[in-house]
């Protein structure tokens, strides 16, 4: 079976599905950036991502929210190991994560990390002060059917607009699916659907599934992880 790697933007569990469908190959994901290349990335046994713990040390710093059970999604920082010329020393990616405190099964020994849970500009502060990942947004929703593509976008503390790509079976049901979905992360928050033709790229050219329009710095703490 062919083997597929995906970088560069955060890879959601339909997207997953619809390539190693499209292309009938098993797809492996890497977390990395351009300052230190390859970060961490899947073995076969998809248990979480093993950090390249020769090259590189990730640590991932919790907000004053977290009770410091490392459960908590937290920014992630790195520093290089063996960039002798321009040495990153606790290099802030501008991502979340949380680190795993067990072993994979595959026997590699590196330590595990979970993918990255999104930008942490992109969490969105909800009216009562809490902050939402995109993790959990995209979770919410990536099994709801009669999407080519999506993205969700916060306008306003209290409203978040859902522009969507639909497929052609795509039913109004499906409108009103993600709503109630989106409703059980993003209380009090009012959920606007809408159906449109293409969906545009970020200048750099990537995709950004969640995103917020607010001047806000909240901070990197969420009950749903």
């Amino acid at each position: 079976m062919p083997k597929i790697f995906t970088s560069s933007e955060m890879l959601e569990a339909g997207t997953r599905q619809k390539i190693e469908t499209g292309l009938n190959g098993e797809v492996f994901d890497i977390f990395g950036c351009s300052e230190l290349k390859e970060i961490s990335w899947e073995c076969p046994a998809k248990q979480g991502y093993h950090i390249n713990s020769d090259w590189l040390l990730v640590e991932s710093l919790e907000s004053a929210q977290a009770n410091g059970d490392g459960k908590a999604p937290g920014r992630l920082v790195v520093t290089s190991l063996s960039n002798y010329a321009m040495p990153l020393i606790r290099y802030e990616l501008g991502d979340t994560g949380r680190l795993l405190q067990k072993q994979c099964n595959c026997g590699r020994g590196l330590q595990l990390m979970t993918p990255a849970l999104g930008r942490s500009v992109d969490y969105f502060t909800l009216p009562d002060g809490m902050a939402v990942s995109p993790y959990a947004m995209t979770c919410a929703i990536e099994n709801i059917e009669g999407m080519a593509q999506y993205q969700i976008r916060q306008t306003a503390m209290n409203h978040v607009i859902v522009s969507l790509v639909p497929t052609p079976d795509y039913r109004d049901e499906n409108s009103a699916a993600i709503r109630s979905s989106l409703k059980e992360v993003l209380p009090g928050v009012t959920i606007e659907v809408n159906k449109v033709a293409t969906l545009k790229q970020e200048k750099n050219g990537k995709f950004r599934i969640v995103a917020s329009e607010l001047n806000t710095n909240p901070p990197i703490a969420s009950p749903d992880e």
